[in-house]
């Protein structure tokens, strides 16, 4: 928990340092707000979808959900992508993609460890695509 934060919060200033570096403007900058809402957009959609533990308070969260409202995350990861294309452009766009697949591994191999999606593979996975996504578009 706390390790992984701070160690997110620190390679997140190097990849902010390193975008600085490379003459980045505020236009192409503007993507470190998008970076959260995407990792989240992927990780919520994971839940609808995959089979969570026994155990895990996600298993009557997902009884609950109808299923026209799974196209939701879907619909405003489609959205977020789309600002980012218009607004950073294409090639920051293709590093989110990177990213956000590394993340998509991230959930699929710690899902299969775990027998089931949980809260702690959902953390795991959303720690692992926002930095996969600083350190894509900080080479990019």
């Amino acid at each position: 928990g706390v390790i992984s934060a701070v160690i997110l919060g620190l390679l997140q200033s190097a990849a902010v340092y390193q975008m600085l570096g490379k003459g980045f403007g505020l236009k192409e900058m503007s993507v470190l707000a998008f970076i959260p809402a995407l990792s989240r957009c992927v990780s919520i959609e994971d839940l609808f979808w995959l089979k969570p533990l026994p155990a895990s308070s996600y298993t009557g969260l997902t009884k609950e959900i109808k299923k026209r409202h799974r196209i939701i995350p879907i619909l405003e990861g489609i959205c977020v992508l789309a600002c980012v294309w218009f607004i950073c452009g294409a090639h920051i766009f293709e590093a989110l993609l990177i990213g956000l697949a590394v993340e998509q591994s991230v959930i699929i191999y710690l899902r299969k460890d775990l027998g089931g999606f949980s809260g702690d593979v959902s953390g795991a996975a959303i720690t692992a695509g926002e930095l996969a996504c600083l350190i894509a578009i900080a080479f990019a």
